[in-house]
């Protein structure tokens, strides 16, 4: 792909982001008429910006409600073994209040 190209396709695609609100029909129309172009494939397969942060924060937070769902079954596994607060709160990183709501838990 070249520079220029790239450049273009990068106005093109801030001038749909920020002026261009299709709807179901028009983009179905849209499609179409882009499907016609030399670079048809290449410019259907653009990712949208908005899209591509919104995955981003979305597996950030994943990964941080994974990790905090992982400490609480440590946790849990660790209160069932007679582990002391502290202990638990050493290990897993909780807060003496999340340990005590997992204990209600029990």
């Amino acid at each position: 792909m070249s520079d220029r190209f790239v450049e273009k396709k990068d106005i093109l695609v801030s001038f749909f982001e920020s002026y261009v609100q299709l709807n179901e029909e028009e983009e179905e129309i849209f499609v179409q008429e882009v499907s016609k172009l030399e670079n048809a494939e290449e410019i259907l397969n653009i990712p949208i910006s908005y899209e591509e942060r919104g995955k981003k924060i979305g597996r950030a937070e994943g990964r941080k409600e994974g990790l905090q769902t992982g400490k609480k079954e440590v946790a849990l596994e660790m209160i069932k073994q007679n582990f002391t607060v502290d202990e638990i709160k050493k290990l897993t990183k909780l807060t003496k209040g999340q340990i005590e709501q997992l204990r209600k838990q029990i």
